[in-house]
């Protein structure tokens, strides 16, 4: 990283260093979209794209004009339950299964002209999305 960004990057002294290593008592994980992600160090990319502000990747919802899941009320916000079991596998992994907690997840309906009451009260979307995530993240707990 420090090849990449360089002087951008903050030094820290071996002192400073022991202080915080190990320090940390649990991850949260806010989670709310998954999109596919292109290296733009390898690979060409949009312009923009390719710097280091943006960490040299390029995130798009789509692939071949397929989106990567059903929409939601939020632009570029899919439903894509293998997100949150990939991302609590790579930290369980990367972090050697540190105890981390899904701090934030949640769904926006997509807007509907004419909605009722009643349609707002049976809000079967939003209870198919928790059940899909939930199923999820119960696969990634399970995982060893």
């Amino acid at each position: 990283m420090r090849s990449i960004l360089g002087s951008q990057l903050p030094v820290f002294s071996p002192r400073q260093k022991s202080l915080i290593k190990g320090s940390l008592d649990f991850i949260g994980i806010n989670h709310y979209v998954t999109l596919y992600a292109k290296d733009c160090s390898l690979s060409a990319c949009s312009l923009g794209a390719d710097r280091p502000i943006r960490g040299f990747v390029e995130t798009t919802a789509t692939r071949e004009d397929i989106p990567i899941g059903d929409p939601t009320g939020m632009p570029n916000f899919f439903v894509v339950p293998r997100g949150m079991e990939k991302i609590v596998d790579y930290i369980k992994i990367r972090y050697h299964n540190m105890p981390m907690y899904i701090t934030e997840n949640g769904y926006s309906s997509p807007l509907k002209p004419d909605v009722t009451m009643n349609d707002l009260l049976q809000d079967f979307k939003r209870i198919d999305y928790h059940k899909a995530y939930l199923a999820a993240l119960l696969r990634a707990i399970r995982k060893a």
